[in-house]
């Protein structure tokens, strides 16, 4: 497990590099890693933990979508 330090210092990468999102998604447990994969949707850039989480993503509705990026926000 990370500690908050570390969850912190690799949540502002993702922002850096533009992402809306602090968490994944997909995995709100999971810290997004500074080559995190990403997405555009919506015009926002979304970050995700690794491939298989933007897979995931690419299979759920919209309305999945927003709940579970303004929880990670």
């Amino acid at each position: 497990a990370l500690n908050l330090d570390e969850v912190i210092r690799r949540s502002k990468t993702a922002a850096d590099m533009g992402a809306v999102n602090a968490l994944c998604p997909m995995q709100p447990d999971c810290a997004l890693p500074a080559d995190s994969p990403t997405t555009d949707w919506k015009g926002q850039k979304v970050a995700f933990c690794c491939a298989g989480c933007v897979s995931e993503w690419g299979r759920i509705d919209d309305t999945e979508r927003a709940e579970r990026l303004a929880k990670v926000k």
